[in-house]
């Protein structure tokens, strides 16, 4: 069976549309001791959230990249394979029925693979299937730093 998972911060949004903020920050602190600025300051004040083209005004902010995985449906095997090279992924999708950000930081490939996510709406980790994640993800806006931490928690 092939696994990994990252141990990464779980934090809980302050502001009820600051999910891409709290989700940025967990990546953040996964690399580096805060403390942390916070990035698009006048979407987090007003608590708009992001529109898709400031995902990317928050990558440079961030020092993430763009993960070029909108043209693809992951196998438990591929988001393994971009997790180990990549580390844990900022990620928006539609998952509880409205667009969100979450922090993946793991897969399984036990039955049809399972996702595991740390959500910033209730600061939980999460974990779903491979198919659910593929489904709900909003393509192109999937970001990583590059590079994996150095500490790799383990599958429970």
């Amino acid at each position: 069976m092939g696994s990994i998972k990252y141990d990464v911060p779980r934090l809980q949004q302050a502001k009820s549309m600051s999910c891409w903020n709290a989700a940025a920050m967990m990546i953040g602190y996964t690399y580096e001791v805060g403390p942390r600025q916070i990035a698009l300051e006048a979407a987090y004040v007003s608590n708009t959230g992001i529109t898709v083209d400031e995902v990317k005004k928050l990558a440079k902010f961030e020092g993430l990249k763009l993960l070029n995985s909108s043209d693809h449906e992951f196998t438990a095997a591929s988001l393994i394979a971009t997790l180990t090279r990549y580390g844990p992924i900022w990620a928006a999708g539609m998952w509880f029925g409205v667009a969100h950000a979450v922090v993946v930081i793991g897969c399984n490939d036990s039955g049809e693979g399972a996702v595991a996510f740390n959500d910033p709406g209730d600061g939980q980790e999460k974990s779903r299937s491979v198919s659910w994640f593929n489904e709900k993800r909003i393509r192109g806006t999937m970001l990583v730093r590059g590079y994996p931490p150095r500490t790799i928690g383990h599958w429970v």
